[in-house]
């Protein structure tokens, strides 16, 4: 590392160190500790990022990140948040006065001094997109920032108020004409069976062992009449324990998880029951959009992401993107959008929440269901497609042999159409209740425009998604969690590959103030970096067995909860594992067998919670990424 590069970064210790002695505010009240640790953090990394862009020299983003972090943490995100959607909308709409815009920011223009210069540069050359890019970067390299200890009263009434007005009733007969497209698009859809248990938390059991959610599982008359619809017995679908009882009252539990500085984002825990039938119809959904509706790609974002990148060169492609979709989906609109489809409306109709439980209050549920449900993504997208493909049929387009035409894209509340049908999209969309959102809404027929969709922003298809802190960035201390290590090195990697050495190198210094020290490398939650890294930290070796050289150091290891032993094949039935994929053929004489393999994927996650137990770690620190389950250890790592 050159001596220019170890003096800023000692500087940089020296401006965290002023940080972490600020009393930092946050919508008029102080932050908590922990959350004056991670703002802290973030703005040292920003000290860096306004250097790795040459907006600003050493001394002075020092000076100016110390000014920032005099004013209230609020003002500061909304004036960046403000300054990042008007070069937006300079590309993606008419917004003709850029410098006027920036001149009336509220805190002043100390504040958009660093960004002056680029924006005058982007204002005589719009079609660099250079410039763009860097502005982009520093402006919203904060947004997503969130802080734990904030309060949650105003997100919480703007839920009840979108709730509330999902009880009007939708006078137009739209509906219907959805749901015939439905019902042709879901010919010959399989029907549910088994169910099974997400990995999140549930409002009756908590977070906990599926064995122990197993126990919860019972039915009532609805759950039976959606299994007698198919053609199915309900028993034969849950487990043995599970008893049918009086229909109860549908609960969700409201809670509210930090989405960025400004606002959180509201949540809610199914109980166990509802989750585990919730699980059987999502499963059927997205093998059935995963194997006949490609303008719905249910398990990736690649074909939107393409679109968004087609449509910024000539402006023919659309994206619109939805304020609260999930929220704003009315239990009216699904109702008579899947009446064509009657075993499927059954299912919907069993497997929703009737209530809201919220500090000792409960309220009906106006809405379809809400984030914690496992059937509100795909539902929220087949509606979203129906309403394209409807305004696509009504404008003359006829669909093809299987039932669908072509130029759009749906997935969740992201949706690139094409620009010509994009007006009457968005129309139909708030005559059902929904609102686009303006910000994230770009609908411009001009050549070299700005589009985003699924996480990718570009300009004339050059891809200019900036970097951003993600939303679980915390203060790296002594107790490394999996996730924090995780998020560390994406976020490094991330930067390594946009050019923003400085920020990298402060980050993989803190990386490095604690043992196990990461490796570098190009593998799974390795450090990449250019040139052939040396891992003088860590211990290396040559494996003659397998003729590789390896490395001890920090990394993800998956956790295994597979069972070799258990070996039951019959030809009658089946019965699912729920604790790891195992799946076997089964008959009333080998549930003995099937048991033994469950006691055993029980003991040996009580195995794995002792190992990390002694670690000082509790088990709930598992993370993943992949919906799989993840430990922190040290252990060899080929390097590539």
């Amino acid at each position: 590392m050159s001596i220019n590069m170890e003096r800023r970064l000692s500087r940089l210790s020296e401006q965290r160190d002023f940080l972490d002695h600020v009393p930092w505010v946050n919508a008029g009240l102080p932050c908590s500790r922990r959350d004056a640790l991670t703002l802290a953090e973030a703005y040292t990394a920003f000290t860096a990022l306004l250097i790795d862009v040459d907006f600003l020299a050493l001394e002075d983003a020092m000076k100016y990140v110390r000014r920032l972090a005099s004013y209230d943490v609020s003002e500061v995100a909304k004036a960046f948040k403000s300054l990042d959607s008007s070069i937006v909308l300079y590309y993606s709409s008419d917004l003709s006065d850029l410098s006027g815009t920036f001149k009336q920011c509220h805190l002043g223009k100390w504040f958009i001094r660093p960004y002056w210069r680029e924006l005058q540069r982007l204002l005589l050359e719009p079609s660099e997109y250079v410039h763009f890019r860097l502005l982009h970067q520093a402006l919203c390299f904060l947004n997503r920032l969130c802080l734990i200890d904030t309060d949650e009263t105003a997100d919480v009434e703007a839920f009840f108020e979108r709730n509330d007005a999902a009880a009007a009733a939708i006078s137009s007969s739209i509906p219907e004409e959805l749901s015939l497209i439905i019902a042709t698009w879901f010919k010959g859809c399989e029907k549910p069976t088994f169910g099974n248990h997400g990995g999140g938390s549930t409002a009756d059991a908590g977070r906990c062992d599926p064995l122990i959610k197993q126990s919860f599982i019972g039915y009532d008359m609805m759950d039976r009449h959606a299994y007698l619809q198919c053609g199915y017995d309900i028993r034969d679908y849950v487990p043995d324990t599970a008893r049918l009882h009086s229909p109860g009252m549908r609960f969700v539990t409201l809670m509210t998880v930090p989405k960025t500085a400004l606002k959180r984002r509201c949540i809610a825990l199914e109980t166990v029951e509802m989750q585990y039938y919730q699980q059987a119809v999502k499963d059927v959904l997205y093998a059935h959009i995963d194997r006949n509706l490609p303008m719905i790609p249910i398990f990736h974002q690649e074909r939107n992401r393409e679109l968004a990148l087609a449509g910024s060169i000539s402006g023919t492609i659309s994206t619109i993107d939805l304020s609260a979709a999930s929220d704003s989906v009315r239990w009216s609109l699904v109702r008579r959008a899947f009446a064509k489809i009657p075993w499927l409306r059954s299912w919907l109709y069993a497997t929703r929440s009737r209530w809201v439980h919220y500090a000792g209050s409960c309220r009906r549920m106006n809405i379809f269901a809400t984030m914690g449900s496992a059937v509100c993504f795909p539902i929220e997208s087949i509606i979203f497609a129906s309403i394209c493909e409807y305004v696509y049929r009504k404008s003359g387009r006829r669909p093809g042999y299987r039932g669908y035409c072509r130029g759009y894209s749906v997935y969740g509340d992201d949706i690139a159409c094409e620009t010509q049908f994009a007006d009457t999209i968005c129309r139909v969309l708030r005559e059902l209740g929904f609102t686009p959102n303006q910000e994230k809404t770009c609908m411009n027929n001009a050549p070299f425009c700005y589009r985003e969709s699924c996480g990718v922003e570009a300009i004339g298809g050059v891809d200019v998604t900036p970097v951003k802190l993600p939303r679980n960035f915390r203060r790296l201390d002594k107790r490394r969690t999996p996730e924090t290590f995780e998020t560390y090195t994406q976020l490094c990697n991330e930067l390594l590959l946009k050019g923003m050495l400085l920020t990298r190198a402060f980050l993989v210094r803190q990386l490095l103030r604690e043992s196990p020290y990461p490796i570098f490398g190009e593998g799974l939650s390795q450090l990449n970096t250019i040139g052939s890294p040396t891992n003088f930290r860590v211990k290396t070796r040559f494996n003659k067995d397998l003729f590789v050289r390896q490395a001890k150091g920090a990394c993800l290891r998956r956790v295994d909860f597979s069972c070799k032993k258990c070996r039951v094949k019959r030809l009658v039935g089946r019965e699912k594992c729920y604790l790891c994929s195992h799946s076997s053929h089964y008959d009333p004489v080998a549930s003995d067998m099937l048991r033994y393999h469950m006691s055993w994927c029980k003991s040996r996650i009580t195995s794995i919670k002792e190992d990390y137990r002694k670690t000082g770690v509790p088990f709930e620190d598992y993370v993943s990424s992949d919906g799989a389950v993840h430990q922190l250890c040290e252990r060899w790592v080929t390097l590539r």
